[in-house]
């Protein structure tokens, strides 16, 4: 059950950040909504299906787990050191005071130097990932005591 969750929820974070939206579109906010929604709702299902198909034991799904997750946390790794090696990234040319905080209202133009910000999200990320590979199984520290 663990490795079902980890999937969708890997999934509803990659919409979540990545996905697609473009706010001409009529609707977007409901669009957005919707996608987040019933993509990770239809993966979840879909993943149910797959898990009655193969019926996989538990150690297989740790396995599959652990080598998901590890395989996640080397990709983020990779991309937070690519990130810091960058030779340029954008800044924006002039910013403004919003009540909810800063907004760009000038262009976004290179600028030397890698972007730390999103070396330091791809990082912790990582980190997060890799924690989730590596911890305790809860199905195998119950009854070891």
């Amino acid at each position: 059950m663990g490795i079902r969750k980890y999937l969708v929820g890997v999934l509803a974070f990659v919409l979540l950040i990545w996905g697609p939206i473009d706010h001409s579109w009529p609707v977007w906010f409901l669009i957005r909504a919707l996608y987040l929604i019933a993509v990770p709702t239809a993966a979840w299902f879909i993943l149910s299906w797959i898990w009655k198909v193969w019926r996989p034991d538990q150690s297989t799904e740790n396995r599959l787990t652990r080598t998901l997750a590890g395989a996640t946390a080397g990709a983020l790794f990779v991309g937070a050191i690519l990130a810091s090696q960058t030779a340029h990234h954008f800044e924006c040319t002039q910013v403004v005071r919003t009540p909810e905080g800063y907004e760009c209202v000038g262009d976004y133009v290179p600028a030397p130097g890698p972007e730390w910000g999103q070396a330091l999200i791809l990082t912790v990320a990582a980190g997060f990932a890799f924690w989730y590979g590596v911890r305790a199984d809860d199905s195998s520290t119950k009854g070891n005591s």
